[in-house]
């Protein structure tokens, strides 16, 4: 596989879970009920299978890189027990804020 189709890849992976992002933003911000999005992430970053394991770790090594110090842990354990709610939405504002730097640096590197 080429470069360009290994970013292409993880663009991909990234930009899915940016919009898993942006969709629990903005439930928890609009005291939307169905809050669908924040339990689908909460699963994933609390679920020990092995493809939300892959995401996990994608994740952390972005919060490594960028000195972060948001436990995926607590945002999911928030996300899926419905504590903590004003927390969570600054812990999703900071992942998202990753993410997006994560999308422009990819972009970047597949233009290369």
């Amino acid at each position: 596989m080429s470069n360009t189709g290994l970013y292409s890849h993880w663009y991909e992976n990234v930009r899915s879970i940016a919009e898993l992002v942006d969709d629990a933003l903005m439930e928890l911000r609009s005291s939307d009920t169905s809050r669908r999005a924040s339990e689908r992430l909460g699963n994933i970053l609390t679920n020990p299978t092995a493809s939300a394991k892959l995401i996990r770790q994608a994740l952390s090594v972005m919060l490594r890189d960028m000195n972060s110090q948001l436990s995926l842990a607590k945002l999911g354990q928030d996300l899926t027990q419905g504590g903590g709610m004003e927390a969570a939405i600054d812990d999703l504002e900071v992942l998202a804020d990753i993410l997006e730097r994560e999308r422009a640096s990819t972009i970047e590197q597949m233009r290369k």
